[in-house]
């Protein structure tokens, strides 16, 4: 009961800072774009380890443009399935809209300073993920993974189908 509140303050919180923060349109600016009110996500989290990664996420994500005037577009999306909480993260380039980098963690808000699970891909050589599985369609709000395999370099897995939607 507790960590549910606690859990519902720390959203509360960032959707107020989301909420109170600047606002803008996709025309290449600097400043963050709270989510335009799109149909709901579709995207299913498998083969994670630990398994608790597993999920349906059903929730619509943010859009972040040139996200602190970095050169890149970020679109989070934020849900707790059962206990669990999952932050999904896709990052593009602003002008080209090339896909960078993605990644899945996940948290067990009974134990908030332990992470559960993280995993990311960058494409990066070296590494398993293949960047070329995430389609991004920024004109219908929608980024599109088809079965992305993202490791850690230790143990922890996660396998994202579906769609993602801001």
């Amino acid at each position: 009961m507790i960590s549910k509140l606690i859990q519902a303050l720390v959203v509360s919180a960032f959707v107020a800072s989301v909420i109170g923060g600047p606002g803008c349109n996709s025309d290449g600016d600097n400043s963050s774009s709270p989510l335009t009110g799109s149909a709901p996500s579709n995207l299913v989290a498998s083969a994670s380890n630990p398994s608790n990664g597993n999920g349906r996420l059903t929730a619509t994500a943010l859009l972040f443009v040139n996200d602190g005037a970095t050169g890149f577009d970020e679109a989070t999306l934020w849900q707790t399935v059962g206990d669990i909480a999952h932050v999904v993260t896709v990052k593009w380039k602003t002008g080209t809209h090339v896909i960078s980098s993605a990644s899945h963690a996940w948290d067990d808000p009974i134990r908030p300073l332990v992470r559960t699970g993280f995993v990311s891909c960058s494409g990066s050589p070296g590494t398993a993920c293949d960047l070329a599985k995430i389609t991004l369609d920024f004109a219908s709000n929608t980024v599109t993974f088809n079965g992305l395999v993202m490791t850690s370099g230790g143990s922890a897995t996660s396998t994202l189908t579906g769609t993602l939607v801001w």
